[in-house]
């Protein structure tokens, strides 16, 4: 997925037991839909993200139970819908 710069739709990275990271995802620096994180239970970080300037439509996260920052979206500038975090035992 290092490849991935734009996502012109929508992304969702749901129910992926195992996974720790988002690392793979370091060149995406713009998502023109939604983006969505859910029930990603081994989920620790967002690291990989931090790229991502705008994204024009939601952000949802919701259910990363091991999740324990959201400092990935550190590089994020601009949001056109919602940002919705819950159902989190960290944060």
């Amino acid at each position: 997925m290092s490849g991935l710069f734009f996502v012109g739709e929508r992304i969702e990275i749901k129910q992926n037991y195992g996974l720790l990271t988002l690392e793979g995802l370091n060149n995406l620096t713009f998502v023109n839909g939604k983006l969505v994180i859910n029930d990603n239970v081994d989920l620790i970080n967002i690291d990989g993200l931090e790229n991502i300037k705008i994204i024009f439509g939601e952000l949802e996260m919701r259910a990363n139970h091991a999740l324990i920052s959201v400092e990935g979206f550190s590089g994020l500038e601009e949001m056109g819908g919602l940002f919705m975090i819950n159902q989190f035992r960290w944060l």
